[in-house]
């Protein structure tokens, strides 16, 4: 599926709109029988939490509703809705962070979910297929691959989360010696635990390790993501920022999952990373996104040592923010005493 994303960006980049459309909904790159296994699929699906719409904000947020991710990959294919007076750029960034966000990020967790639904019953190898579909889906299968067209993909290393937490380590520390992300080593582990759990019929074990480390790991680097945005973007007005709708695409991931637990920083990052015509982006500062993000960890199982730290700002330790946000909590009122 990731040969389909990366020839999405290459068709947009040459303006071939119609032809990333076509990508997108018909696929072309992973057979299935007589028909080829497409993006948009995908997008879809019913949520993992059916009360719950993919990737969508709160505002428009209603029970049982279809996903309206697909909506919002094809309106910035096509520069459509809030994308009619998008640049070019900002319309790849907007599908190409959607696809490797919120979709592979949903993706895989409907394959988990399918996996643990089939733990314990007659169809282990289903189960186990369902399992390694959904480390697929999250590592993707182009490896390195070099592109023969003269573009700026030369060297290109796949489309997935996987390459969004490499792109994403170096800055927050969260790299190994070679250069990858560290979490990457963590969905490693855990696919192998995983399959471990299903061939023995430890389906407890298994409902465990993915609410407390698939779910809140394959979370890691869209969060690092949006935090990288909410930098980036906080000083560069519209018409500047090429990621404008970039820090928006992963932000639709996460924000309706914060607004479980967290609603007040679910609106704050909400209200600071989506596009609004005429409004400041990151409008209340980044600090404040990273605040409200640090208080959210907690109600999505994440341990705020694997974000890391952003270099270079004196708020860019989530661990410390979380601190800070649990000593205020914690101070009562001094009764005045005559």
């Amino acid at each position: 599926m990731d040969r389909d994303m990366l020839e999405i960006e290459v068709l947009m980049e040459m303006e071939a709109y119609d032809a990333a459309l076509d990508h997108y909904k018909y696929g072309r790159n992973s057979p299935d029988n007589w028909k080829f296994n497409t993006l948009w699929e995908l997008a879809t699906y019913d949520s993992v939490d059916t009360n719950l719409p993919l990737g969508q904000f709160i505002n428009y947020n209603t029970e049982n509703e279809k996903p309206v991710m697909n909506e919002y990959i094809t309106s910035a294919i096509e520069g459509k809705s809030t994308f009619e007076y998008a640049t070019k750029n900002q319309r790849e960034w907007a599908v190409k962070r959607s696809l490797q966000g919120t979709l592979s990020y949903y993706a895989v967790m409907e394959k988990v979910t399918n996996a643990l639904d089939l733990c314990g019953t007659t169809k282990k190898d289903q189960a186990v297929q369902e399992w390694d579909k959904a480390l697929a889906l999250a590592v993707g299968s182009i490896g390195e691959a070099m592109m023969i067209i003269d573009t700026a993909y030369e060297g290109y290393f796949g489309q997935t989360l996987l390459t969004l937490a490499n792109e994403v380590c170096g800055l927050f520390g969260k790299c190994t010696a070679s250069g990858e992300a560290s979490i990457i080593d963590m969905w490693i582990d855990q696919n192998f635990r995983g399959l471990s759990f299903i061939e023995d019929d430890e389906c407890l074990k298994l409902t465990q390790l993915v609410d407390t480390e698939v779910n809140p790991t394959l979370l890691v680097p869209i969060i690092q993501g949006i935090l990288h945005y909410a930098v980036m973007n906080e000083s560069l007005d519209e018409a500047q920022s090429d990621t404008l709708f970039a820090g928006e695409a992963l932000a639709r991931t996460v924000v309706p999952l914060i607004n479980k637990e967290n609603p007040e920083e679910a609106f704050l990052i909400q209200e600071n990373m989506e596009f609004a015509q005429g409004t400041k982006y990151v409008k209340d500062g980044s600090e404040n996104v990273f605040k409200a993000v640090a208080t959210s960890l907690h109600g999505l199982s994440i341990d705020c040592s694997l974000i890391g730290k952003y270099a270079g700002l004196k708020y860019g330790n989530l661990c410390e923010e979380q601190k800070s946000s649990i000593g205020n909590d914690s101070a009562q009122p001094q009764e005045k005493t005559s």
